[in-house]
């Protein structure tokens, strides 16, 4: 804009006019507000994770569209995803913070902002007997505990986990022949998926994610064979 000065003197004389040049640029860069409560979140593996919209302002354009967000959150495999917004002004602000000069310091880093979202995965692995969770069998006759077709083990992310068995008698681990002595024994199958979380007692996993800490049943993933001598 230019705005021109001109003067005379009492006898009317006129001064040469003087003009003077006013620049009104933009240069402050918009702001927004991060999606959220927080710059870091954690969400569970496997779960949808949905993002908030952000609101996004300008001194001179006013309310703005959402953020452009750069990057994404796989949630299926665990690791730390940064996502990065960005909005432009009508004046190209944004694009570049270093060359905004807002009114204060939150100006320059406010068009350009970064969400930490953590994918971890705290949920338990569970096992199902899909055939002859209990089992009775004959004493001295040979006995081949056919667990992997018979327990199938897994969790959010991880499918046919291969269980640990242990047999146990009267509470104690046993490691002798079971069809050498009648008996009720309790044969475990402890999953454990590749973070460590268990489907046994004893760890911090939750059963349903955001549920309280809590591993499965023991009578899910046990079973019993009771060990007869029936022949004469």
């Amino acid at each position: 804009y230019k705005i021109n000065y001109n003067c005379e003197d009492s006898a009317g004389q006129t001064a040469y006019p003087a003009t003077r040049t006013v620049i009104v640029e933009d240069k402050t860069c918009p702001t927004c507000t991060i999606p959220g409560s927080t710059d870091t979140i954690t969400v569970e593996a496997s779960f949808p994770y949905h993002e908030e919209a952000s609101t996004c302002t300008d001194t001179l354009d006013g309310a703005m569209p959402d953020a452009s967000i750069y990057g994404t959150v796989d949630v299926e495999l665990t690791g730390t995803y940064v996502l990065t917004y960005s909005v432009t002004d009508k004046n190209g602000n944004g694009a570049d913070p270093a060359q905004c000069s807002g009114v204060n310091e939150n100006h320059r880093s406010g068009s350009h902002f970064t969400k930490t979202v953590v994918v971890e995965d705290t949920v338990c692995p569970s096992c199902k007997f899909v055939q002859n969770q209990d089992l009775e069998i004959e004493a001295s006759f040979p006995f081949a505990d056919n667990f992997k077709a018979d327990v199938k083990c897994d969790d959010a992310l991880q499918s046919d986990i291969v269980p640990v068995a242990t047999t146990f008698s009267n509470g104690a681990k046993f490691t002798g022949d079971l069809t050498k002595s009648v008996g009720t024994y309790t044969i475990e199958y402890v999953a454990t998926d590749s973070v460590g979380n268990t489907n046994a007692g004893g760890n911090n996993c939750k059963q349903v994610a955001g549920g309280p800490a809590a591993a499965q049943p023991v009578g899910e993933y046990t079973r019993t064979i009771t060990v007869k001598d029936t022949l004469k």
